[in-house]
């Protein structure tokens, strides 16, 4: 009798432990154009087949040499539509300290799940100053 009542004491004490599974975060419907505007890293993306995906990040000014910079593809899944651009927060063309944001665009060439990894660093240095991951999947 004892150990039967030590054996369900401890069944019991080990379930308790264990603790509840944190719930799954469903995707989001799949989207024609998705934006992610200073998105945090582990941003999940859900976006059709031939739809766009637009990523606007934070930049310092283009005269410390920092920018975002993203892989030229993760074929076959995204391909870059054009080159990064930097955009000034200031309306002011004299105003050189204004900082601003890049801007990058791909586009969602075929079906599948991909980890698109941006890196913002000079274009001479190998180590980034910071990194975002952003899951991307593609219906």
């Amino acid at each position: 009798m004892r150990r039967a009542s030590l054996a369900v004491l401890t069944f019991a004490l080990a379930a308790c432990a264990s603790g509840p599974k944190a719930p799954e975060v469903p995707l989001p419907p799949a989207s024609e154009f998705v934006e992610l505007t200073n998105a945090p890293d582990g941003t999940r993306v859900v976006l059709k087949k031939g739809g766009e995906l637009k990523i606007v990040l934070d930049a310092t000014t283009q005269t410390t040499g920092f920018q975002w910079q993203g892989p030229p593809s993760v074929a076959p899944l995204l391909s870059p539509i054009g080159q990064r651009i930097y955009v000034s927060k200031s309306t002011n063309p004299i105003d050189l300290l204004a900082g601003g944001y890049n801007v990058l665009r791909y586009r969602a060439a075929d079906t599948g799940k991909a980890t698109l990894t941006m890196e913002y660093r000079r274009p001479w240095e190998t180590e980034p100053g910071k990194v975002v991951k952003y899951e991307v999947n593609v219906e």
